[in-house]
């Protein structure tokens, strides 16, 4: 595609941005959560500062990752085990609001007349950027320029930066500078799962606020969850500008600075945030305030400036280079970046579906980290991956106790949550799907074998792995001749169909949860036999019970229809009626949005891949007929109503040579938010599919492969792509690749050595060398 405006997203095709080149009100929701910030504890929304409600404006948002407030969850009919609370993300007091009066003239896009217009997502920096020429209602012709920064270096800490000029004249000006003091409603749409969720009650209490000279902070309470939220906000100002008053209202404290007969001005604006979920326990309201004198005295220059070299890094370690489409260039590189800004880095939080771009999904963590996200980070960003497992270490109680509560041993990790606790209220599609637990060991696994953090495993994964293969030998049982396990009353990724009997996706990954276990337990035998023996002391683990996981793996049922030659989804699954896709309008579709779950359960349709996905991510188990039959019969009745989809439906298209198949199911994941695909991008971005995004090209096109700890590629670039290149980390090695239609370049660009295979052939790189092969 060559360089122009996408007629769907409006945004001009750059390869380092992603540009609003006029003010569209129609569009303010959207670009809200495309121009969002965030660095893995806070993000902020891309509203405008001057916005004030009244003019159109979008839905504004401040977020801290894992911070939420919780409420009675409310069932027609309740039962045993049904959660008795929903948990929700908060959106936080606003503190990027300023606006300024030229005279007696607001300054608003809705007001007056826009002389040129942009806000640019700088990828490149990782700062949002606003340029406009607007002239007043008298007349004035104004300048204005922002700058956003939602600092990586320092979590707690943001900086808006703005400067305004008048062209060719002097006038007197008036700047505001609002500090809310209480939460923005939430966005609800009950005809939409997918949506946030609002609450009857007011969520945060103000319980302290203090204000001094141009600067305050404020700290809340939530009213359920007991959780604290501090912030605090200050100004700095060039000469022109002076402090005149701070005013405190019932709702929000206005700050407001004078110049007169001035030709232009700069003010700084400071905000830091903290909380009772951080790792430091002291007071929220003392750090925050401590947070903000911090970055007072380093000044907005420094902080921007540190933050540029922390996004530099970033990307010479994660880029995706494409060398012929522009477009798609520009997509993977918001997607990646929405990612990186969004996945949390203490051990206590994690990444919501949604990151903190919106409230969609209610901030609720779900298994898209371990299958859809960690494979970006394991190979890229290693220190993160390790950070988003430690969170599922830190809520093993809780899952220990949800095990209990649904009669089952070891430990149930929840479907969907943020403190540990499960918040699905619906279980055939939330709590059945017991594979979460199989795809969080499957995420050690992957970490361990990439990363070789060995002390990560001992201290954490061995519990995790050891937990979970408990909880699948008191849900599966034994045929009575012994010969073969089985799982029932379960729901796998597909959601279409639900509560079956040996899913294979559960089934198969469950297996591989119960022989990682036995690995584990072997390994630290070996090498650990005195920690395992504490840790087997802790659990009361006796060895016979690591003896029935390996006979239980050894001898998990899949479930197999030998007259198609394919894996059977579920016991039953190939008795049902296929679902009538001629007969079914487009408008029609999600089908979760227009037919009962009991009209969809009924029929062979699926929401997303299952067998498929299960044969990608095990894909060493199968041999490549076996994944072709199961491609072509599953992927024939699959609606991709799941931004899941595409990308896995893309990476098996490329494995099994459907070329142009795994390009059309790429574009849909590439540019899935920064074209509105699925028209709801005002809750926020799809961040499973962005993860999928680097897993579509890394190994769908470029074919790679990690099966045992050995890399290996098979190459086949897109026709429309000139090259392709990026970076693999595998334990302290970084191999660099670039892919062309005619020859694959491999570099050891750090490490010692490094053996990999390419098509079947096998090369070994010492440090700094490189090989050429022809494709």
């Amino acid at each position: 595609m060559k360089s122009g405006t996408d007629r769907i997203s409006g945004f001009p095709v750059e390869p380092w941005k992603i540009t609003e080149t006029e003010y569209i009100p129609e569009a303010l929701e959207k670009n809200a959560t495309i121009f969002f910030l965030g660095n893995g504890y806070m993000g902020i929304r891309g509203g405008r500062e001057e916005a004030d409600g009244s003019d159109g404006a979008s839905h504004k948002g401040l977020f801290v990752n894992g911070f939420y407030e919780t409420a009675p969850q409310i069932y027609g009919e309740s039962a045993f085990g049904f959660p008795d609370k929903k948990q929700a993300m908060l959106n936080l007091p606003d503190q990027t609001d300023i606006c300024f009066y030229v005279n007696a003239d607001r300054f608003s896009l809705c007001d007056g007349e826009i002389l040129s217009y942009s806000r640019t997502l700088d990828l490149s920096e990782g700062l949002l950027l606003r340029d406009i020429k607007w002239r007043s209602p008298s007349g004035i012709i104004v300048e204005y320029k922002s700058t956003r920064c939602v600092s990586l270096v320092r979590p707690h800490c943001a900086v808006l930066s703005v400067q305004v000029r008048l062209s060719e004249s002097h006038a007197d000006i008036r700047l505001v500078s609002k500090s809310w003091l209480k939460t923005v409603s939430h966005r609800e749409d009950k005809s939409d799962p997918r949506t946030g969720a609002g609450f009857r009650h007011q969520p945060l209490e103000l319980q302290d606020v203090k204000d001094e000279g141009s600067s305050m902070s404020a700290e809340f309470k939530t009213l359920n969850s007991g959780l604290v939220f501090a912030c605090a906000a200050g100004h700095q100002t060039d000469e022109n500008l002076e402090f005149l008053s701070c005013v405190k209202g019932d709702n929000s404290i206005d700050f407001t600075f004078t110049g007169t007969g001035i030709s232009g001005f700069k003010i700084d604006r400071f905000i830091t945030c903290c909380t009772s979920t951080d790792v430091d326990k002291s007071s929220p309201l003392i750090r925050a305030e401590k947070e903000l004198e911090d970055i007072q005295n380093e000044g907005a220059d420094r902080i921007i400036s540190e933050h540029r070299e922390h996004v530099a890094g970033f990307w010479e370690r994660s880029d995706l280079q494409i060398e012929g489409d522009d477009s798609l260039q520009q997509g993977i590189r918001f997607n990646l970046f929405s990612v990186y800004q969004s996945a949390g880095r203490d051990g206590r939080r994690n990444i919501a579906a949604k990151g903190l771009s919106g409230e969609g999904y209610e901030g609720h963590y779900f298994w898209d980290t371990e299958i859809y996200v960690l494979p970006f980070m394991f190979y890229t960003n290693p220190g993160i991956a390790g950070k988003l497992l430690e969170y599922r270490y830190s809520i093993l109680d809780a899952a220990r106790a949800r095990a209990e509560i649904m009669n089952e041993s070891g430990a149930l990790f929840p479907w969907r949550t943020i403190n540990g606790e499960e918040a699905s209220a619906y279980f055939p599609a939330g709590t059945a799907q017991y594979h979460i637990n199989a795809d969080i060991a499957y995420g050690v696994q992957k970490y361990v074998e990439v990363s070789a953090d060995y002390d990560f495993l001992i201290t954490c994964g061995a519990e995790i792995l050891f937990e979970t293969a408990r909880m699948w030998m008191s849900l599966g049982f034994f045929s009575p001749e012994g010969d073969s396990f089985f799982i029932n009353g379960v729901t796998g990724p597909d959601e279409y169909t639900a509560i079956v009997n040996n899913n294979f996706f559960t089934n198969i990954m469950a297996a591989n949860n119960l022989e990682y276990a036995v690995i584990t337990a072997d390994f630290l035998q070996k090498t650990e036999s005195g920690k395992l023996g504490q840790l087997r002391e802790r659990l009361k683990l006796k060895v016979s019970e690591i003896d029935a996981w390996r006979r239980a793996f050894e001898n998990m049922y899949l479930p197999y229809n030998a007259e198609l030659g394919i894996y059977r989804q579920d016991d039953a699954f190939l008795l049902k009626e296929i679902w009538d896709f001629n007969t079914t309008p487009e408008d029609k579709y999600p089908l979760l949005l227009h037919f009962h779950p009991l009209v969809i359960y009924r029929h062979q349709v699926l929401k997303q891949p299952d067998v498929v996905l299960a044969e990608f991510l095990l894909g060493n188990r199968f041999p490549p007929e076996q994944k072709k039959r199961d491609f072509d019969y599953y992927n024939a009745i699959t609606t991709g109503d799941s931004s899941l989809a595409p990308c896995v439906q893309s990476i098996m298209a490329s494995e099994l040579g459907y070329s142009d198949l795994a390009y059309d199911y790429f574009i849909k994941t590439a540019r899935m938010d920064l074209d509105d695909v699925n028209g709801n991008v005002s809750d926020g971005v799809h961040i499973a599919a962005m993860g999928g995004t680097w897993l579509s090209i890394v190994c769908g096109f470029a074919g790679m492969r990690d099966y045992n700890g050995f890399l290996s590629f098979n190459p086949a670039i897109p026709k429309r792509w000139k090259s392709l290149s990026f970076h693999l980390k595998k334990e302290a090695e970084v191999l660099g690749l670039r892919l062309s239609q005619a020859e694959t370049e491999y570099e050891l660009l750090e490490g010692f050595s490094i053996t990999f295979s390419h098509k079947g052939e096998e090369f070994r790189l010492k440090s700094g060398e490189s090989v050429v092969i022809k494709n």
